[in-house]
């Protein structure tokens, strides 16, 4: 296979070879019968050069010639290891981001050489991606973070998109910056929290975001957009609906004195009998929490909750509540109530249920998801047992359930 992709490529460099010989000479040819200037003569051929090279200079065998370009670039691009479900999936082209200037060449080469959709990737781990991803994916690999300013309460900190967002959390608690304790333990990238509004036990990513800086993927202009520009609401940001825009940057202010929030059920029932509570111990309470009810993500394929929350109305939670009278609810709006979609799925016995191709809902949550195979895995395999979860919820309950990771 390997030998047959070689000569095809060889083939395909020869006769771009032979197209500009003929070129350069039909050129040639036509400068001396119509007399045209030698000037003119190589401002034809100029202008047939960046058509040529697009051809020649950013194929895979010529591209290794030239460092530059080296392992950058790579093609049918295996994504396995780069989505938290482990479904098998190939990208047409992929490339590592590791700076902001770096970005921009690869989307320019991108515009002029493959033509392809530009796809974003962090952790992988909450997207469900396609056998074959028909895109140029770039997955982010900047990381870090510093201290732009601070007074007696708050600090402004920048943080690069490419960050993991658990060892952004620790590290914001260790150096005394408080706010997002609550949020400790979720799988993916700082980029990646900001697009989905990521929450946990009470608390919105949202609430701590001051600004982003962002690239348009189409014209490559860096600008700076407000918290109140990027639409958030549960769940759901602006970043959802407007895929040419790539979060190259975030600033969180964040706070010095802030009192921890325990102010979730699950955490006022664990604090309960505890005078004072820290940072720290509710940093420590929540990932025990959730490692008790989340799957080890190096062990079982699972892209965290997997359904939304659903927002119904004042009737339809009455109704629900006859049939689970002791179901949770949070008041959204003035007549709509947030409801657990666990609640709903667990009730009609989907953890009891047998995998479908290795996929199935975890035993110990509800929402979750889980590929226990990891290997041979399509996303077809697991959008179907989400279908059959959606159907059974909405004809017994009547409430449509959203699928929360992106579907690429």
């Amino acid at each position: 296979m390997k030998d047959k992709q070689q000569l095809e490529q060889k083939e395909l460099l020869e006769k771009d070879a032979q197209n500009l010989v003929s070129y350069v000479a039909d050129s040639h040819k036509k400068n001396q019968k119509n007399n045209h200037s030698f000037a003119k003569y190589l401002a034809n051929i100029y202008n047939i050069f960046p058509l040529v090279y697009r051809k020649i200079l950013f194929k895979d065998n010529w591209l290794n010639k030239y460092n530059v370009y080296k392992d950058k670039i790579l093609s049918n691009y295996s994504l396995y290891k780069h989505n938290t479900l482990f479904i098998k999936s190939k990208a047409e082209r992929f490339a590592f981001i590791n700076s902001e200037e770096e970005l921009i060449e690869l989307l320019k080469i991108n515009r002029e050489v493959f033509k392809l959709p530009v796809k974003i990737l962090g952790n992988g781990s909450n997207v469900i991606l396609p056998s074959k991803l028909k895109a140029f994916v770039l997955k982010v690999n900047t990381n870090g973070w510093h201290l732009i300013s601070e007074d007696k309460d708050t600090v402004l900190i920048s943080v690069e998109a490419g960050t993991n967002w658990h060892s952004f959390v620790k590290d914001m608690l260790m150096n005394g910056y408080h706010g997002l304790e609550n949020l400790a333990l979720i799988p993916g990238t700082v980029g990646a929290s900001a697009v989905q509004n990521i929450g946990a036990y009470g608390v919105e990513v949202s609430s701590f975001i001051d600004s982003l800086d962002i690239i348009d993927l189409s014209v490559y202009e860096k600008v700076n957009i407000s918290k109140g520009e990027c639409n958030f609401s549960y769940r759901h940001s602006i970043f959802k609906e407007l895929e040419n825009k790539f979060i190259y940057k975030l600033y969180f202010k964040l706070y010095k004195n802030i009192q921890p929030n325990i102010e979730y059920s699950s955490l006022k029932e664990y604090f309960k009998n505890k005078k004072k509570v820290t940072h720290l111990d509710l940093f420590e309470t929540v990932i025990k929490i959730r490692q008790t009810k989340m799957p080890d993500i190096n062990k079982l394929g699972c892209a965290g909750s997997f359904f939304i929350n659903p927002v119904i109305t004042k009737d339809r939670l009455m109704e629900i509540q006859k049939i689970i009278p002791d179901i949770l609810f949070w008041k959204s709006d003035e007549n709509l109530f947030k409801i657990p979609a666990a609640a709903l799925i667990d009730f009609l016995g989907w953890k009891r249920k047998k995998p479908y191709k290795g996929i199935c809902v975890y035993e110990k949550h509800a929402l979750i998801i889980i590929n226990k195979r990891t290997h041979n895995i399509k996303n077809s395999d697991i959008l179907y047992t989400a279908k059959e979860i959606q159907n059974a919820v909405y004809q017994h309950f009547g409430v449509p359930l959203i699928i929360e990771p992106v579907i690429l």
